[in-house]
């Protein structure tokens, strides 16, 4: 009986030990995996914070990119009415040459209608440069600012400090010159400005408009 007891008592103890070795070995455990749990996480948010950071430098370097072809493309077609102006200059430049050349043949061969000759010559010359710069900017398409499109061009280059070439460019795209041309989507005028913009109802209404819009807009509103 004694012995039984004693057993028994053996038994107790010995699960006891066993119980507390097994919850010092679990906590043990606990203690080793903490840091390395710890470690994992550090690392899954050090990997998607590189990945975020990728992605916008990504985006960063394609936003600039883009950036630069437009750039680059505004700039070709700001060279485009440079040259045709330098070109129109040269005929213009040409073509009075070629008049006051004629004037001297005239005055030599025929003393008597010099004077005529002269007055008519000089008479016609302004016309001929008016008729050439009116139409100094070609679009690829051929359209033209026309002698309208080129006077309002003229005041806009006056009011806004735009080359003049940049607004006959603008006028030649957008009208062809023509200042009652109106668009489905609404846009009227030489300029093509909407409705809400301002008044279209006569060329200097439109110009006022245009003015009006390149100070609050600049020459983004036309795509420049």
């Amino acid at each position: 009986m004694y012995s039984r007891i004693t057993k028994a008592k053996h038994r107790k103890i010995r699960n006891i030990i066993v119980s507390i070795l097994g919850v010092i070995f679990v906590a043990a455990m606990i203690v080793v995996l903490i840091p390395k749990i710890e470690a994992f996480a550090e690392t899954i948010t050090t990997r998607s914070e590189a990945g975020a950071a990728k992605s916008v430098s990504t985006s960063s370097s394609e936003s600039s990119d883009m950036s630069s072809t437009n750039i680059s493309s505004t700039e070709a077609e700001s060279e485009e009415p440079s040259s045709s102006v330098e070109e129109s200059e040269e005929v213009e430049s040409s073509s009075v040459e070629e008049t006051s050349e004629s004037e001297v043949a005239s005055s030599e061969s025929a003393p008597v209608t010099d004077a005529t000759t002269v007055v008519a010559t000089s008479s016609t010359v302004p016309s001929s440069t008016t008729q050439s710069s009116a139409s100094t900017v070609v679009a690829a398409n051929g359209n033209t600012a026309g002698a309208i499109g080129s006077a309002a061009a003229a005041q806009m280059a006056a009011a806004t400090g735009v080359p003049q070439s940049t607004w006959e460019a603008i006028i030649a795209r957008e009208s062809n010159g023509d200042p009652n041309v109106a668009n489905p989507s609404g846009a009227s005028g030489l300029f093509q400005t909407m409705p809400g913009w301002g008044s279209t109802a006569t060329v200097q209404d439109q110009i006022t408009t245009a003015i009006n819009v390149y100070n609050s807009q600049g020459l983004s509103a036309w795509g420049y």
